[in-house]
């Protein structure tokens, strides 16, 4: 299995330091090391980026339901009292 077939299952963490390798060598290594350097930057920044997007959304969506609950919470306690 080739690498670029293992990122979506990798770690955030070994992501970044991946993407972080991928770019020194890019400019640094051998001819194959930096062609493989060029094939393999989009799609670990790409996958980066999804996850950083799909992270977003479930803030947003924890933050609401948040809302919601105090909310609701507010309510109770606002008919109990009346």
């Amino acid at each position: 299995m080739a690498l670029i077939d293992n990122i979506p299952s990798m770690p955030d963490a070994a992501l970044t330091t991946l993407l972080n390798n991928a770019r020194r060598i890019e400019t640094t290594g051998t001819a194959a090391q930096r062609q493989a350097a060029v094939e393999i930057i989009p799609a670990v920044a790409n996958e980066i980026e999804k996850r950083q997007a799909e992270k977003k959304v479930r803030m947003a969506e924890a933050r609401e339901a948040a809302r919601e609950a105090r909310k609701a919470t507010a309510t109770r306690k606002k008919a109990a009292a009346g």
